[in-house]
């Protein structure tokens, strides 16, 4: 048996890359801190807004293990600086496939901006 990717596996990442050529960097940068994020290498802000995205994220991504809507690893997407693709999705559409129009997490903020967010939403 062949391992390595199908090929709608990779139409689907050169559309993702097409797209966006930053998908490239948030997989690099999703991957690395994945893999480091039980050492002293990864920021507690960083470590900290993974285990929010990762209470946060739709109950679908996780069960399947990845992104429903851009197809992306679940955890390993949850440590890129990438905001959630859900955005992408106008919001009927939103209601009607995945029966609620909510956006799983915003971009990865800044210390300061992590601090501030936290304050303001008492967590």
């Amino acid at each position: 048996m062949k391992k390595g990717l199908n090929w709608e596996s990779k139409k689907r990442m050169f559309k993702m890359v097409k797209e966006d050529p930053m998908n490239i960097w948030y997989f690099i940068q999703g991957y690395y801190r994945y893999w480091l994020r039980n050492t002293w290498l990864i920021r507690k802000h960083i470590k900290e807004q993974f285990e929010y995205r990762l209470k946060n994220t739709n109950s679908k991504c996780i069960e399947q293990g990845s992104c429903v809507v851009c197809t992306c690893k679940v955890p390993e997407l949850l440590m890129a600086d990438k905001p959630c693709s859900m955005k992408k999705i106008p919001i009927e559409s939103r209601m009607f496939f995945f029966g609620n129009d909510k956006i799983c997490f915003e971009k990865m903020l800044n210390k300061k901006d992590w601090q501030q967010f936290k304050i303001e939403n008492e967590l």
